[in-house]
């Protein structure tokens, strides 16, 4: 678990619950024996990958560096665009 701060942005969807879109905690999770999930909450406990199956980002090593957070974060917006 770590918590990041992002600039003020039109990239991240603004949490439905706050109306924040830079303060949030990546997690990682292993799922299985070779795969992790990887997914943003954000800072008032939001998730909307929570809610939905195949949501998150999986990854072999599940690291919570830049690069899995980058996707995290589009998967964030994907889930807010599906509900």
């Amino acid at each position: 678990m770590v918590e990041f701060k992002l600039k003020e942005n039109n990239l991240v969807i603004k949490c439905p619950n706050c109306g924040n879109n830079t303060k949030f905690i990546a997690h990682s999770q292993q799922v299985s024996e070779d795969c992790c999930e990887v997914w943003i909450e954000c800072k008032c406990g939001y998730d909307p990958t929570s809610e939905k199956i195949g949501t998150r980002y999986e990854d072999v090593w599940g690291g919570v560096h830049e690069s899995n957070v980058r996707i995290a974060i589009e998967c964030w917006n994907d889930a807010i665009i599906e509900k």
